[in-house]
């Protein structure tokens, strides 16, 4: 029985400015691509995996497609005698050259695996000697790897199939994606990164996390020259600029997404940033105990020293000098201005070695997407530490950790201290790539240990800013408030339009800027462009009047899809709802979803979104009708 093929769209590369399509012809690997997503999301996924076991990667129309599978079963099936045997597959009987053929023949064609303990149509595994027969059989006919056009491989929620990883080293694996890592599984996962180092050097896409791995692990990210995008989650206890700069120096690197929510930074593998740090009891500091995981890889430098190519230690300074007009001072009694004298005497003195110039080592140089949750030390970090002038999406999200100082004012100056570091962190960031940021998100994440606060404000003068960059497509800001008021924000709005902005994301919050529903005329306005648009609603009762069996005059072609809003109340007469679906019809005609959030009168923007389909599939049916009678 052969297994269901459903065809599959293939790695695709999309940028801010235009959707394109690449293919290659198998069995040359495919180049996995990133995304520069106009959502911002962090989980850019270049191909979307299919619901069946067996689906196709299209590739040249000479070739026939490759096949995207997540089970061993769509393999085995050209076997005969596999047995399912107390809930495991086994196979039993004997095999021809042809199934053998058949079988190898088949897997030349994989391109993409899945591997998984949530099989979804099998719901059996596969026994390791069932696995190691296939190989045997393989080898038999040919030589090389199990799967010689595998280019991506994900692992995915596995246990038992870690047991499994050696059978997909490859040289034409170009994209890996582990997720959720478990702990008893890490030394296994560490071996096989090893092995793909070696066996797959061109890799250009590597995804791992949520998960923990040893330290001494990152020293093989060097070793994959042609990686094109890293994204780390939640994958370090704790970790250092050291580890930045090693991940810095990849030459191809475009894409760096890095979520270290749960980590400890330090800006030097000598001590902890205070940031990361602050609150935390001496001898409770997981950085004493811990090994630095860069000391294998070469000796500590003092902060104090500044080391060169060439460099030696001068020799001591001799015992006797040439003649100077300053007497030698009295060793006994010493006065205020004789240490600087002797020093001025000893540089006039001694020709000193000019030591050679320090190389400048520029990392991340052709970085294009960096995406980054931690600490403020760690952001501020990486924006000095990006050397490309070519960011084009960028998001920054602070991983807020109160302070819990005696004195409560205390508190409140040093929260102030962070919000305003972290809004000179953006600014800067901002200057840098003044002419290329295309997507910006601004962040706000509570480290988990610490209760409820009240949600702090974004700066009003960064934000605007913000809003009105010349270049911005994407501008989304979340888990912070906003100081700007509504007013403020349509007026800049109207002076500036029109914008480029494609996605408007504003929190959905009571003490960020509100708008009236009168008001979404005027962003739709000053953002012709705009695709997706989530803020917060005052209320329901300002809808506009429109004439009853008539079409409306005022109606706009906005090409707005999502509309993700919510209100603080529900409005008593459900009859509103009616007035406030036709406004939005016939303000955004081509909306598709409305998007809705808990504790935000969710329910009533529910049934809206209702309504405003209703009255699509009426207009739908009106043209159908018109259709009819042209036709009589």
């Amino acid at each position: 029985m052969q297994p269901s093929s459903i065809s599959s769209e293939e790695f695709e590369s999309v940028d801010f400015e235009e959707p394109h399509t690449n293919s290659m012809p198998p069995p040359s690997p495919l180049r996995p691509s990133h995304s520069l997503s106009p959502s911002l999301s962090v989980d850019d996924d270049a191909l979307t995996m299919p619901d069946s076991s067996a689906s196709k990667i299209k590739g040249n129309e000479s070739e026939p497609p490759l096949e995207v599978i997540d089970s061993f079963l769509p393999i085995l099936q050209f076997l005969p005698g596999l047995t399912l045997i107390d809930g495991v597959y086994y196979h039993h009987g004997t095999v021809s050259q042809a199934d053998i053929e058949k079988l190898c023949a088949y897997t030349r064609r994989i391109g993409e695996f899945t591997l998984t303990d949530n099989i979804k149509e099998s719901k059996y595994p596969v026994h390791l000697g069932t696995l190691l027969r296939v190989v045997q059989l393989h080898n038999c006919i040919a030589l090389g790897p199990l799967f010689p056009s595998l280019c991506r491989l994900r692992i995915v929620d596995a246990q038992l199939s870690f047991d499994y990883l050696n059978l997909f080293l490859t040289p034409s694996l170009r994209s890996l994606e582990v997720v959720n890592i478990p702990e008893a599984r890490k030394t296994v996962l560490s071996v096989f990164l090893d092995a793909v180092a070696q066996e797959s050097p061109n890799l250009t896409q590597l995804t791992l996390g949520p998960g923990r791995l040893p330290g001494h692990l990152l020293r093989t990210f060097s070793t994959f020259n042609h990686l094109v995008q890293l994204e780390l989650i939640e994958l370090l206890p704790s970790f250092d600029s050291a580890l930045l700069e090693r991940i810095g120096s990849l030459p191809a690197l475009e894409v760096f997404v890095l979520h270290a929510a749960d980590s400890l930074y330090g800006s030097n593998p000598s001590e902890p940033t205070p940031n990361a740090m602050q609150d935390e009891p001496p001898s409770l500091s997981p950085w004493s105990p811990r090994p630095d995981p860069w000391s294998s890889i070469s000796d500590p430098i003092p902060a104090d020293t500044i080391r060169s190519p060439g460099y030696r230690t001068p020799s001591p300074i001799p015992s006797t000098r040439s003649p100077s007009p300053i007497a030698d001072p009295i060793p006994d009694t010493p006065g205020p201005s004789d240490g600087p004298a002797l020093f001025i005497a000893l540089v006039d003195s001694f020709p000193i070695t000019e030591l050679p110039d320090v190389p400048v080592v520029r990392h991340f140089t052709v970085l294009k997407k960096l995406h980054v949750i931690g600490c403020l030390a760690l952001i501020e970090d990486l924006i000095g530490l990006v050397a490309s002038e070519d960011i084009m999406d960028l998001a920054l999200t602070l991983v807020w950790s109160p302070p819990k100082p005696k004195r409560k004012n205390a508190a409140s100056v040093v929260q102030l201290n962070v919000i305003e570091s972290f809004a000179t962190a953006v600014e800067l960031a901002h200057q840098k790539w003044f002419e290329t940021l295309k997507g910006v998100l601004i962040g706000r994440k509570e480290d988990g240990l610490s209760p409820n606060i009240t949600t702090p404000a974004f700066p009003a003068a960064m934000f605007e800013v913000l809003l009105l960059h010349h270049t911005l497509k994407c501008l989304e800001v979340t888990g912070w408030t906003l100081n700007s008021s509504s007013s403020n924000t349509l007026q800049l709005l109207a002076a500036k339009a029109p914008l480029k902005l494609e996605s408007l994301h504003l929190p959905i919050d009571d003490t960020s800027p509100r708008f009236s529903l009168t008001s979404l005329r005027t962003i739709a306005k000053a953002c012709p462009q705009l695709v997706s648009l989530r803020c917060n609603i005052k209320h329901l009762s300002n809808v506009p009047e429109y004439p009853s069996r008539m079409p409306a005059t005022n109606v706009l072609a906005h090409g707005l899809e999502v509309l993700s809003v919510g209100n603080s109340s529900p409005h008593p007469d459900p009859q509103r709802l009616l007035r406030v679906a036709r406004h939005l019809r016939v303000l955004f005609p081509n909306l598709k979803k409305i998007e809705t959030h808990e504790g935000h009168n969710d329910e009533q923007w529910k049934y809206i979104g209702n309504l405003v389909e209703l009255c699509q599939n009426a207009y739908l049916d009106a043209t159908e009708h018109e259709k009819a009678a042209y036709a009589k």
